[in-house]
């Protein structure tokens, strides 16, 4: 899989008349490389390097303490060490461009969309000043290849997808009034590393009531139990709230993405009607994704159905999906403002959602979109809309 990487790599390099592809960022290297530090994941005191050439093979550099681990996991013949710890090793690193032929070459490097160089800038403005390389962004080459996932890929988005599906339902049945909301998140970490994820890649949660049905419930004002980005709080789920949690679960550094809702009490009617009405959105946003449509167009499809509806989205993130792969995050965004046209093998979210003051209805999906038909729907199918009486 990696071969067949660095192999595409160089036909995009040919293409785009650059010599090199250089990079730092834990996630690149390890797409590349197979190389993963797990943990601590990123390190900004022992980063790594890579340098894939064009026209020669790779050289991988990493500091002495993962010397061992590298060799054992990567296929690049060509790994190298470096012993400090106060400095990137800008000697060690231009020594790899002379190696590989591309020293005062044309290199593409982690400098655009959704990328980071893992050195301190200062550091990266010596390097340029050291050498006569022409930088450029090569976060097209890095994007063009990470957004359509392999078989292996999308099987370890599946299992973290099916933990993430046992934790909420585990979850649920643990969940009683009085517990507090840091004691949800924390019984949600733990069941996740439990189930066999490495770990939970966010937890987010929101509560709210309906005032029409329950009176005086909540010391906190509805705007801020809804907010979708805030922390968990200390204080106590009571009956009647409905919690929303969206969470993620990273398995062999690949993650899942989905959100479910809970509620201690029996959902009022506008609670149950606006569910079914978000749900029915989702579903009908993932059946209307074929190979060939734009993410941009996805949204106009679910601006139009709401317009119907007399509802607009209200789950203020800027999109109403995303990719998911070795970020929970990651290219492209089902947002208008992305005209990338959708592709087989790239694993999306599809998330429309709304906020009221009497619950944040938003019902993340995990989908593989596919050669024909429908996108495959990879989270689990189960009804969490779940109560108790």
């Amino acid at each position: 899989m990696y071969i067949e990487r660095s192999k595409k790599v160089r036909d995009l390099l040919m293409d785009s008349g650059i010599d090199a592809l250089f990079l730092t960022n834990e996630e690149n290297i390890f797409y590349f490389s197979g190389v993963r530090f797990f943990p601590p994941g990123v390190s900004y005191t022992r980063p790594s390097f890579l340098v894939l050439p064009r026209d020669s093979d790779p050289i991988l550099l990493v500091h002495e303490n993962h010397l061992m681990h590298a060799k054992l996991s990567t296929w690049i013949k060509d790994v190298r060490s470096y012993s400090e710890m106060n400095a990137a090793p800008l000697d060690s690193i231009i020594q790899m461009f002379k190696d590989s032929g591309v020293l005062n070459s044309k290199i593409a490097a982690e400098l655009g969309y959704e990328q980071r160089i893992n050195m301190p800038y200062i550091t990266f403005r010596n390097l340029e000043m050291k050498i006569s390389n022409q930088f450029i962004d090569g976060s097209h080459i890095i994007w063009r290849l990470r957004m359509k996932k392999m078989g292996e890929e999308i099987d370890c988005i599946k299992t973290a997808c099916r933990i993430l599906g046992k934790a909420y339902r585990e979850l649920f049945e643990s969940i009683v009034p009085g517990m507090s909301e840091l004691e949800v998140a924390s019984l949600m970490r733990a069941t996740i590393c439990r189930l066999g994820g490495e770990r939970p890649s966010f937890i987010v949660l929101s509560t709210a009531i309906d005032s029409n049905t329950h009176q005086g419930i909540s010391e906190f004002s509805p705007h801020t139990l809804s907010l979708m980005t805030r922390p968990p709080l200390d204080r106590r789920i009571k009956s009647g709230e409905l919690i929303w949690i969206d969470s993620g679960v990273v398995y062999k550094g690949y993650n899942s993405d989905f959100s479910r809702i809970f509620i201690l009490g029996k959902p009022s009617d506008r609670q149950a009607r606006m569910y079914k009405l978000v749900k029915q959105l989702t579903r009908e946003c993932i059946s209307f994704i074929r190979p060939g449509v734009k993410c941009s167009d996805v949204v106009k499809f679910c601006n139009k159905w709401l317009k119907s509806s007399g509802l607009d989205v209200s789950f203020e993130h800027g999109r109403i999906g995303h990719g998911v792969g070795l970020l929970v995050t990651e290219p492209p965004h089902i947002g208008i403002y992305d005209d990338t046209t959708i592709e087989p093998g790239m694993v999306l979210t599809i998330e429309p959602g709304i906020t009221t003051d009497y619950g944040t209805f938003h019902l993340e999906e995990n989908i593989v979109v596919r050669e024909t038909g429908e996108p495959e729907i990879i989270s689990p199918q189960e009804d969490y809309f779940l109560y108790k009486e």
